[in-house]
């Protein structure tokens, strides 16, 4: 399967950031699947959060309706990040899975940013939806958002329920020693859980950039630096088996001596 990691740098005007995916999706050909960082919607402001929460559309407004569009007749499954309103109050940091113009999964962050000076429960209410993988082509995939890395619970609550590819949209926040905690908490949740990693981050001022796909093994299969720009990798549900059948790690974990799923 091909995959296209669009490595952006999104800013706080909705329209802008739509037309800016739009076009980086059209280029470099065709990808199974389309893939956008944490934030792609718009960068929220934790100084006033007021100001994000009214930038909130529901999945009918102009942003869902966009990557709706890239989605159609086919032409790939995008896998997207908004900051979605369900109602009149709840607001959540939203990613979905559209294939042919339809959305046929939903993911709200589960872990939000509330470290080292972010406050996203200001603007974002907890995700409750289950960690659960959706099929697309041969892999079934499932999402998880940034902050949610630090809790291996969560891919390997996935990889139980039968995931091979774990995408993390990010925005990761740049600081000290934060670009290498990314690379290697991506490599970590590949091992553990001998699934494909994907792991593709906003750049820019704030972030960190360096978007990257890391195998079973966790060997960096493709990567950027800090520009923007896409990544093209063609990923292979066969080196999955090979690295499952060597390491059986989901059937060899001894719950009976310690609690999990």
């Amino acid at each position: 399967m091909l995959v296209k990691v669009v490595q952006m740098s999104s800013s706080d005007n909705v329209e802008y950031n739509i037309s800016k995916s739009i076009d980086m999706a059209g280029k470099s050909g065709h990808a199974d699947i389309t893939v956008f960082p944490e934030y792609q919607m718009v960068v929220p402001d934790f100084s006033s959060p007021e100001k994000t929460i009214s930038l909130a559309e529901t999945e009918d407004g102009r942003f869902v309706s966009s990557m709706k569009e890239l989605s159609r007749d086919g032409s790939t499954v995008v896998i997207c990040n908004g900051t979605i309103r369900d109602d009149s109050i709840a607001v959540r940091n939203r990613s979905l899975i559209i294939k042919d113009g339809s959305i046929i999964w939903r993911y709200d962050k589960t872990h939000l940013y509330d470290a080292a000076g972010g406050r996203e429960s200001l603007i974002y209410r907890y995700g409750v939806l289950p960690f659960r993988p959706v099929q697309i082509d041969d892999f079934q995939a499932g999402i998880l958002i940034c902050y949610d890395i630090r809790f291996p619970d969560a891919s390997r609550s996935l990889a139980v329920r039968g995931a091979d590819l774990i995408i993390y949209q990010a925005g990761w926040f740049s600081g000290k020693g934060k670009l290498d905690q990314w690379k290697t908490l991506l490599k970590a949740r590949a091992i553990e859980t001998g699934c494909y990693v994907i792991g593709c981050a906003q750049t820019g001022t704030k972030f960190t950039g360096h978007s990257m796909v890391v195998d079973p093994y966790g060997r960096i299969a493709g990567s950027l630096g800090k520009e923007e720009g896409l990544l093209m990798v063609e990923i292979s549900k066969k080196l999955v088996s090979e690295y499952r059948e060597k390491y059986p790690l989901m059937n060899q974990r001894r719950t009976d001596l310690y609690s999990g799923i």
